[in-house]
């Protein structure tokens, strides 16, 4: 379900060589959407020169600067300078993703074209010198017509001159939208710097990005409904197999919601993504599915209620088929595409339960109006939840913006169906008070079975 760990986080883990030398490493850049007032926080970033590796140290050019002649290390008038920048992409605010896209470097007045050699230029080297884009060589070419952004100072740390930090480092944002921290070094004479630690995003409310935000609430609120009907359920005399069944099943829907809710409160909280909350809600989603599938088969049977309408019941095969799913869906690694693999699965149960219903209907069609109108609007929400399931997964499948919290989304949808399955099941194969009366309803009062349904307990 989720990208790789760590990419979409708002603290993310910066380990990046920035080489003057490479037309694709010298620059680098990192966006992300805040929702105002948040701030944007470098304090943890550390630059530190290579010139110390011996790669670097013997392929460094001997400058005019160099009062050293022996060898080819450049001197401290010669280092690179790493140039910072912070800038405003524009009001996308829903866009929760660091995608770069969304911010053009050269309509925000990071580098300039050339109309005399038809060049655009980001660094400025002698070429751009000549074409007139710019005046000091070593430089990230800024259009200061264009260029609205802030600058960060880098300065060496105390004691140490070959490690850098920056000079106030922590910056207020007023508005929301995208906002975009570059990073450049651009001095073709002088040496690779290496960027280490933590950039951090943060909004008003927190280190979650803003559609996820929303999404959370959607999460705490499907935590508080399983809870409640959890709790509902535990204050009712269990009596049947079945309904231990059921319980269990809202157990597992309240375990992994509540999962669910923890991995966005520390999430919000630190601004790194705890995959491995993550990774424990999968684990009780796929439970879960389990326990309702096959609570969906052993409904249509009338496990522990109908007992005498069949000779024998498939159990195993049926807590097999519901081991085999629990398993399938935890194998799959985190990136997995978990809503399309469970949904697959409920098709597939629901189907078999719907056969199975269908047999039961033709069993009790002489034998109890009360349970065959039940067991009619049993086959009518199989149907129901096949015809949904196949939809939504039509909707998946051809969605063009398939991001992490649109993905949550449909596995929360994933889960309120599950929990609307478990509810209306128990609503239809609950014991009914009026059939107490022995021989109501056309029942044969010596019958067990017929009895222990009406009491609601295992025969």
């Amino acid at each position: 379900m989720l990208s790789s760990p760590g990419v979409l986080a708002t603290q993310q883990t910066i380990n990046r060589e920035l080489d003057p030398d490479d037309t694709e490493r010298f620059l680098y850049s990192v966006s992300q959407a805040i929702q105002a007032p948040g701030t944007v926080d470098l304090s943890q970033l550390v630059f530190s020169n290579m010139n110390r590796n011996p790669y670097y140290y013997s392929q460094a050019i001997d400058d005019a600067y160099n009062e050293n002649e022996n060898n080819n290390e450049g001197d401290q008038s010669s280092e690179t300078t790493v140039e910072v920048a912070l800038l405003y992409c524009g009001s996308a605010a829903t866009q929760s993703s660091g995608n770069n896209s969304i911010c053009n470097l050269q309509k925000l007045g990071i580098g300039k074209y050339s109309e005399e050699d038809g060049t655009h230029y980001r660094c400025c080297t002698a070429d751009a010198i000549n074409a007139g884009v710019c005046a000091e060589e070593g430089r990230l070419v800024v259009d200061d017509t264009v260029f609205s952004g802030q600058w960060f100072e880098v300065v060496s740390k105390s004691n140490n001159d070959n490690t850098y930090a920056i000079d106030d480092p922590i910056r207020f944002v007023e508005q929301s939208g995208i906002y975009m921290v570059v990073l450049a070094n651009c001095n073709q004479h002088g040496i690779p710097i290496l960027t280490k630690g933590d950039l951090r995003f943060r909004s008003r409310y927190g280190y979650l990005p803003s559609s996820d935000w929303k999404v959370s609430w959607i999460a705490h609120a499907f935590t508080f409904m399983a809870a409640s009907i959890l709790s509902w359920l535990c204050r009712r005399n269990v009596r049947r197999s079945i309904d231990t069944v059921q319980i269990s099943a809202v157990a597992m829907a309240s375990v992994h919601s509540i999962m669910l809710s923890l991995y966005y409160l520390k999430y919000n909280m630190t601004g790194v993504r705890p995959d491995t909350l993550y990774h424990m809600y999968l684990i009780f989603n796929a439970l879960t599915l389990g326990l309702v599938n096959a609570f969906m088969v052993l409904a249509a049977f009338g496990w522990r209620c109908l007992e005498k309408v069949y000779t024998s019941i498939p159990i195993h095969s049926i807590w097999l088929f519901g081991g085999t799913c629990t398993v399938i869906l935890c194998l799959l690694p985190i990136s997995g595409d978990h809503f399309l693999v469970g949904e697959f699965l409920r098709v597939g149960c629901a189907s078999w339960a719907l056969q199975v219903n269908m047999t039961t209907l033709h069993k009790l069609r002489h034998t109890d109006e009360e349970m065959f109108r039940r067991w009619a609007f049993m086959r009518a929400l199989f149907v129901l939840s096949i015809c949904l399931s196949c939809l939504v997964c039509f909707f998946y499948l051809f969605l063009a913006n398939k991001s992490d919290a649109v993905q949550q989304c449909f596995l929360t949808l994933q889960q309120l169906m599950n929990l609307t399955m478990l509810v209306t099941l128990w609503y239809l194969i609950r014991p009914y008070n009026e059939a107490l009366l022995l021989g109501k309803n056309g029942v044969d009062s010596n019958s067990q079975e017929s009895d222990c349904y009406k009491r609601g307990i295992d025969p």
